[in-house]
């Protein structure tokens, strides 16, 4: 059963829209349905579709004034083996099918319809599919080729860490080409962004580097100790304050030297007077004389540190600690800054594999419908040529291969509105649905008052 090939044999309608009574027995390979607007050219279409895969409760379905519709069709497979006879009865509240094979029912009717029918089948129109964006074709086709992909494979396959890409926030449910496109984008904005980071690093190591004198040795001041440099200072500038107060101790001392010589030349006219203040002044002047003679000689013998050095070394590391700073900072940022230019660089190699060596492996894997597709974003490509810069002929071929390889066992395609096709792509349309086990239903819009069925036999070449 799963190898047999169907076609149609029979269709019936019953109150479907504007159908009363309808029916098409041995339908032949090319079937156009032709006449005026509103005869029912494109609801025998939709009744074709809807005995297949209903579109859910729709009482608009039913014809007016009438409760129920009934679609009725009979399939056969080409070795003439197997018969299949659905029919779908539509009612205000249901839409449910009923199927026999051989005249045994089926317990699952609609997983048996949907699959003769194919990923999708008769609901694929292939004049209609240049008229779509680019997205809608590319989902439609991708539609028809589901490929999933796990978050390990790609991690493995574009190598990138997961400290660069959150893979958690990606359903990989969705179609591995649509996941990766999306990857891509979300991995060239990280990378942009990288690659700003890495240029302001550039930038802030480039400024700091011109702020460094070049004459500047850094390591003059390799072992320069702050601390014992600041203590030698404090010791200096003590002993100089100590010899400060030695020398105001000694102009004071002799200022009072100099009064009390200056008593003593007005006491001596009172000698006998004062003969005991003279003694006592004589003592204190002889003390006072030994006491500046002993500060003198200390004065005389001091050996004063200079502190001048020791300032000039506290000025210039002062005035180089800044650089310092800046050269331990320049030191963290180009460690920084290496390993920002792998994670950019990663980022680089992943986008690149995303956009060419992913797809491409995953398309390789794929059972895709036509041979040669491939895709960019929502480009889609036929052995490397974008579908919309095809012929005309090209892009026709394109579509009835595309429609025949939608198909499920059920080798039938709907094609409304051929009218819009000049008569010279119709012929070759034509001729491109020969050839083959496909039948082909068709609605041409023209004068005719009445509906009118023009089949081509099947054996027809």
């Amino acid at each position: 059963m799963s190898n047999n090939k169907f076609k149609i044999v029979k269709i019936s309608l019953k109150d479907f829209l504007c159908f009363d009574e309808f029916a098409m027995n041995n339908p032949g390979k090319v079937n156009v349905i032709s006449g005026d607007n509103g005869l029912g050219k494109t609801t025998l279409i939709r009744a074709i579709q809807e005995a297949f895969k209903s579109s859910g409760r729709n009482p608009e379905l039913i014809r007016t004034s009438k409760k129920l519709a009934k679609i009725m069709m009979a399939l056969e497979s080409y070795d003439g083996k197997t018969r299949v006879e659905t029919t779908r009865t539509i009612s205000g509240t249901t839409n449910r099918a009923t199927v026999t094979v051989d005249g045994e029912p089926e317990s699952a009717a609609q997983e048996f319809l949907n699959s003769l029918i194919g990923p999708s089948g008769l609901f694929f129109n292939p004049i209609d599919f240049f008229s779509k964006s680019p997205r809608d074709r590319r989902n439609m086709l991708l539609d028809a080729t589901p490929i999933n992909i796990t978050a390990e494979r790609l991690e493995e396959m574009i190598g990138i860490s997961a400290d660069l890409i959150d893979f958690s926030k990606y359903d990989f449910t969705d179609h591995a080409l649509t996941l990766i496109s999306t990857m891509r984008k979300d991995l060239a904005e990280i990378r942009k962004e990288q690659g700003r980071k890495v240029d302001q690093l550039k930038k802030s190591i480039r400024q700091d580097c011109s702020e460094i004198p070049d004459t500047f040795n850094v390591d003059e001041f390799a072992d320069f100790d702050t601390d014992k440099k600041l203590a030698e200072l404090k010791c200096a500038e003590e002993e100089i304050a100590r010899h400060e107060t030695k020398k105001r101790d000694l102009d004071y001392l002799k200022r009072q030297q100099s009064r009390i010589a200056d008593s003593i030349e007005e006491k001596k006219t009172e000698i006998k007077k004062l003969e005991r203040e003279i003694d006592e002044l004589t003592g204190l002047h002889g003390k006072g004389e030994d006491k500046v003679a002993y500060i003198q000689k200390e004065i005389d013998n001091a050996k004063l540190p200079d502190p001048e050095p020791i300032r000039k070394q506290i000025s210039a590391y002062n005035k180089s600690r800044a650089l310092i700073l800046k050269l331990e900072a320049i030191k963290e940022r180009e460690k920084t800054l290496g390993k920002e230019e792998q994670r950019h660089e990663a980022l680089d190699e992943a986008v690149k594999e995303l956009m060419n060596d992913v797809p491409r492996q995953i398309l390789s894997k794929a059972k895709l419908p036509i041979e040669g597709l491939t895709f960019d974003d929502d480009t889609v490509y036929l052995n490397k040529v974008a579908i919309e810069n095809l012929s005309t002929r090209e892009q026709m071929e394109f579509s009835v291969s595309l429609a025949k390889a939608l198909s499920g066992p059920l080798h039938a395609i709907c094609v409304d509105r051929i009218e819009s096709m000049s008569p010279k792509n119709f012929a070759r349309f034509v001729e491109l649905c020969k050839g083959d086990d496909f039948q082909f239903f068709m609605t041409r819009v023209t004068d005719d008052e009445k509906l009118k069925i023009e089949t081509t036999p099947e054996k027809e070449k």
